[in-house]
C-alpha cells in the first residue's frame, strides 16, 4: 500500500475599519467600525463614540490533511479540514426589550467557531477503460461580514432594518457524488455523474420579538437541497474534429433563495407568528434541463484542403457551441403585487442559442525564422447568436408577458395629476405661484421637453403622452429578449 500525504495551514485576519453609514442624519442609526477618517462624527455622547470607533477584527484560519492510498488498483483519498473563525466582537443576548449598542448590559462576547470537515473519495477501476468514483464530504462556509455586522451598532430601531448577528455559526453542506467514466476507445469517452447536496444552516431572517417593537436579525435558519444527473459524451480532437456533448438534469429547492427572501412576511392573525414557508420550493436559479454541445474543427500545420498548393485552412480552428436551457422559476403576482399561487410556482421560457468562433494562426517563425520561437498572431471572429434567435427569454411576474409589466408600464391618464405646470410665474395668474409648481429645492416642475405644443404649460394630457413615449422607449429596448446576432473581430499576439 502506497501513501501520499499532503497537509497545510492558513490564517487570515480582517480589519473592518472603513464602514461609515448614516441614516437621515440621525445619530442612533449609524454603522461605524473605525477610528479613522475622524472617527464617528455622528455620535452625540462619549459612550457611543467609544463603542462605534472600535474596528472589528475578525480572524479565521484552517488546516487540512489529505492522504492517497493505493491498493490493488483502488485509489482512496481520505482527508479532513479544520476551520476556525471568531468575529472578535460582542452580540446581543435574548431579551424582552431591544438592547441599544450603548447599553452596558445585554451583550456577550462571541465564541470561537470550530468546524471539522471529513471527506473521502474512492476510485475503483472496473476494467482497464472504466472507473467508478464515489465521494462524500462535509463543507462549511462562514456567513458574509455584512451579515455579521451591518446595522449591529444600532442605538435605536429603525423601520425596515435588518440587524447583523456576529454570533452566526457556519453554514454546512453535506455532499455525495458517484461517477462512472468509460473510455470507449482511444478517441471516444462517456461519463455519467450523480450528485446530492443538503445545505443546512443557510443564512435567513429571524424575527426578534421585543417590546415595544420587534425587529429582524440575520440567523442560520434556512435549508436547501440540490440533486442532479450529468451525462457527457466526448471525442478527442483527432482527424480534424472533436466534440463534447453534455446534458444535465437537476433540481434545486430551498426555503429561501436569498437571506432576505423571507423578510417582511405577513403575520398569522391567529398565532401571531411569522408565516414562513411550510415547505421548500424551487430555488430562484433552478434549471431543470441544460444541454451544451461543442464541436471543434481543427487543422494544424500542413493540413486541410488546398487550392493552387496553398492550404488555406492550415492552422485554423472553427468552434461551434449550442446551448439549450429551461427557464428559471418565478412567483406570479397580481397587478397589485400580491402573490398568486405558489412561491416560484411559474417558469420563465426555455431558450437556446448558438455561437461560432473562427480563428487562424500565423506563426511568426515562418516569416522571421526559428529564432522568434513559437510566437504567433491569431486573427479571430466571434459570432454570438449566429441564427439571430431573438425570442423572449423572460416575462414580467405581474403579467406573464415579456412586454407589459402591468405596473410601471401600464399607467392610465387618471394616474397623473391634473395640475397644470406653468413655465413662468406671472402676476396675471395666481396659480403660477402655488407651491405645487415647485419641487422641494425651489425649482419649477415645468419641463420644456414634455411641453409638446410649446405654449408654456404642461397639462395632464402632455404628462400622459410623455409617459407613453417612455413606455415605447422602454419596450423598444427589449430587456426580456435574447440579444440579436453580434459579430466581433480581434487580433491576439501569442508568445
Amino acid at each position: 500500500m502506497k501513501h501520499n500525504i499532503k497537509a497545510g495551514f492558513e490564517f487570515r485576519t480582517i480589519t473592518d475599519a472603513d464602514i461609515i453609514i448614516v441614516y437621515l442624519g440621525m445619530v442612533m442609526f449609524y454603522d461605524v467600525y473605525t477610528d479613522e477618517f475622524g472617527g464617528n462624527p455622528y455620535a452625540d455622547n462619549t459612550t457611543a463614540k467609544l463603542i462605534t470607533e472600535q474596528p472589528k477584527k475578525p480572524f479565521s484560519g484552517s488546516l487540512y490533511a489529505q492522504d492517497q492510498l493505493s491498493f490493488k488498483g483502488i485509489i482512496i483519498n481520505p482527508g479532513f479540514r479544520v476551520d476556525f473563525t471568531d468575529p472578535n466582537s460582542t452580540y446581543r443576548l435574548t431579551s424582552p426589550y431591544f438592547t441599544p449598542i450603548t447599553s452596558d448590559s445585554g451583550f456577550a462576547n462571541t465564541t470561537l467557531k470550530l468546524q471539522v470537515s471529513p471527506r473521502v473519495s474512492i476510485a475503483y477501476p472496473v476494467t482497464d477503460r472504466s472507473v467508478v468514483t464515489i465521494a462524500y464530504g462535509i463543507y462549511f462556509q462562514m456567513p458574509q461580514l455584512n451579515q455579521l455586522f451591518d446595522a449591529y451598532n444600532a442605538d435605536r430601531l429603525r423601520s425596515g432594518s435588518i440587524l447583523g448577528n456576529p454570533q452566526l455559526p457556519a453554514q454546512r453542506t453535506n455532499q455525495y457524488q458517484i461517477a462512472y467514466n468509460l473510455q470507449l476507445n482511444d478517441d471516444f469517452a462517456f461519463d455519467v455523474t450523480a450528485y446530492y447536496k443538503d445545505n443546512y444552516n443557510q443564512v435567513g431572517i429571524q424575527r426578534i420579538f421585543t417590546s415595544p417593537d420587534p425587529y429582524d436579525q440575520y440567523s442560520v435558519s434556512e435549508y436547501g437541497n440540490s440533486r442532479g444527473l450529468e451525462f457527457t459524451f466526448r471525442k478527442n480532437p483527432v482527424n480534424n474534429i472533436g466534440f463534447n456533448v453534455n446534458y444535465t438534469i437537476a433540481k434545486t429547492s430551498t426555503t429561501s433563495s436569498s437571506p432576505e427572501d423571507n423578510y417582511n412576511l405577513t403575520t398569522d392573525p391567529y398565532t401571531g407568528s411569522i408565516a414562513f414557508p411550510l415547505s421548500d420550493y424551487p430555488f430562484s436559479n433552478d434549471r431543470r434541463h441544460q444541454v451544451n454541445a461543442t464541436v471543434d474543427f481543427l487543422w494544424n500545420r500542413d493540413e486541410g484542403p488546398s487550392i493552387g498548393g496553398i492550404k488555406f485552412m492550415e492552422n485554423v480552428n472553427l468552434n461551434v457551441t449550442t446551448r439549450y436551457q429551461t427557464g428559471t422559476p418565478y412567483t406570479r403576482l397580481s397587478p397589485k403585487g400580491i402573490i398568486i399561487g405558489d412561491v416560484n410556482g411559474e417558469r420563465q421560457p426555455s431558450t437556446w442559442s448558438s455561437d461560432i468562433r473562427f480563428s487562424k494562426s500565423f506563426p511568426l517563425k515562418d516569416w522571421f525564422g526559428d529564432g522568434i520561437g513559437n510566437t504567433s498572431i491569431d486573427f479571430f471572429v466571434d459570432i454570438f447568436n449566429v441564427t439571430n434567435n431573438t425570442v423572449f427569454s423572460a416575462v414580467y411576474p405581474r403579467s406573464g408577458d415579456p412586454d407589459q409589466d402591468n405596473n410601471a408600464l401600464n399607467r392610465q391618464l387618471g394616474d397623473f395629476s391634473g395640475t397644470v405646470l406653468f413655465k413662468e410665474a406671472t402676476l396675471l395668474n395666481a396659480n403660477t405661484f402655488r407651491s405645487d409648481q415647485y419641487d422641494k429645492f425651489g425649482d419649477r416642475l415645468y419641463a420644456e421637453q414634455i411641453d409638446f405644443n410649446h405654449d408654456g404649460q404642461v397639462t395632464q394630457g402632455e404628462k400622459y403622452q410623455s409617459y407613453l413615449n417612455y413606455v415605447k422607449d422602454a419596450q423598444s429596448r427589449l430587456p426580456n429578449y435574447i440579444l440579436p446576432r453580434r459579430i466581433f473581430f480581434g487580433v491576439k499576439l501569442n508568445f
